[in-house]
């Protein structure tokens, strides 16, 4: 009968239709996630990332976090426009007045404080106003009144006091330079981007900053370490 051969043939094609689009779908689900690659120039270093996802993942995740890295630069810089130069001024416009804490910053003084304390002051990113006098901000020439002056009573961690979201100091000389601890949080943060996108085998290098999760395919990371000797 006509309607029965057009409803078999329907039905043939049904079948061919729904088993291509199966085949398709298992072509792609059986695709091995690749090696990806990428390099950014941020913190005053390449940060090289390196992930197993598919292709089609890689270029959105790399994007995102070049935005990231971009957001944190213009926050977290010691001199130039931003978060950290605006809380600096703030702080000794008029001492022992409360600032609020950016959002953006509240994660790098509270560490910064805790390895003050644990390296008994050695570490101290207190310090900036007079990493500025030695010239290192804009590679001008010492200033040595200057550095005279700070190093009469050097600021320490301690001398900013956190109270809820909001922070005070009334050491004049009290200006924050995050340098020896942004590059290492903003690979925390990389890692965290990329866990939030299920990605679970990955590296991140930020000039000696490294950070590993997972493995390499069957084998797991490896990371080259110089021989001081």
């Amino acid at each position: 009968m006509p309607g029965t051969k057009a409803a078999t043939t329907l039905r043939s094609i049904a079948i061919r239709l729904s088993l291509s689009l199966l085949l398709a779908f298992l072509l792609t689900a059986c695709q091995p996630d690749q090696l990806a690659k990428q390099q950014f120039l941020q913190f005053g270093t390449l940060i090289e990332v390196t992930l197993v996802t598919s292709g089609d993942d890689a270029a959105r995740l790399f994007g995102d976090i070049e935005r990231l890295l971009q957001i944190r630069h213009r926050q977290w810089h010691g001199w130039l426009d931003g978060d950290l130069k605006r809380f600096n001024e703030a702080l000794t416009e008029k001492p022992g007045r409360a600032v609020a804490v950016p959002a953006s910053l509240r994660e790098l003084i509270q560490e910064s404080q805790y390895y003050y304390r644990l390296s008994d002051g050695l570490f101290n990113p207190a310090i900036g106003r007079l990493v500025a006098a030695w010239g290192f901000h804009r590679q001008h020439p010492p200033d040595h009144e200057m550095i005279a002056l700070i190093s009469q009573d050097i600021p320490g961690m301690d001398d900013l006091i956190l109270r809820g979201q909001h922070a005070s100091t009334r050491h004049a000389q009290l200006q924050l330079d995050f340098g020896g601890i942004a590059k290492g949080l903003a690979v925390r943060q990389i890692a965290e981007l990329l866990q939030r996108n299920d990605i679970r085998d990955f590296i991140i290098n930020a000039g000696g900053d490294v950070l590993a999760a997972g493995r390499k395919g069957s084998r797991a990371w490896r990371v080259a370490i110089d021989n001081p000797f």
